[in-house]
């Protein structure tokens, strides 16, 4: 296979074809095949993706991880967190911190947090600004718990002072104020638990 067979694949988006260009003998076909796949975004290259990012050429595997990344499926964040991010290859690895922030799965916080002690500083620091995109749960989940106890409150305030003119609106507020709570711990919890 040429290089211009893979554009004409490009070109055609024909996902197959591309596909079975990341077998390709030639190592720069593999490559540009990957670099291809990321440019048709199709669901169904994933898998043969997933197999290439142990391929013996460190910008065959680069190419790879950068398309799992722009395609985002989260069927990939496990391959990349215990594959990729874990790659002998430094630029490999950095790809992978990239990628994972791109498919923002909290599976990834754990293997991006200790790619923040990685020996490659464009690897922790892409590590690290993945980490901070990842950070909207936890505030979340605070706000819905403070949003919760408010309601709360304005219920026991109503006992005590009969404000609320409607005890159903009340009834409303409470269940409101108790569903917000819950949904704030339980994201807290989870963030926990991923730390």
């Amino acid at each position: 296979m040429e290089i211009s067979d893979v554009e004409k694949l490009q070109a055609n988006k024909d996902v197959e074809g591309l596909i079975e260009a990341l077998k390709d003998k030639d190592s720069y076909i593999r490559c540009r095949a990957a670099w291809a796949l990321g440019n048709i975004k199709d669901a169904r290259a994933v898998e043969p993706l997933i197999e290439t990012l142990r391929d013996g050429y460190s910008y065959v595997r680069m190419g790879a991880v950068f398309t799992l990344g722009d395609i985002g499926d989260k069927k990939a964040v496990e391959p990349l967190t215990n594959t990729a991010l874990k790659d002998k290859d430094k630029d490999v690895r950095r790809e992978a911190a990239e990628a994972l922030d791109k498919i923002k799965d909290e599976r990834a916080i754990k293997p991006l947090m200790k790619a923040l002690k990685d020996e490659d500083s464009n690897v922790r620091e892409t590590a690290k600004a993945a980490l901070e995109e990842m950070k909207p749960s936890k505030t979340m989940g605070c706000t819905f718990l403070i949003l919760g106890f408010l309601m709360l409150i304005i219920m026991i305030f109503d006992i005590f002072t009969g404000f609320w003119p409607s005890r159903i609106g009340l009834t409303v507020l409470a269940l409101i104020g108790v569903i917000l709570i819950s949904a704030g711990g339980g994201l807290i919890i989870r963030r926990r638990k991923q730390l």
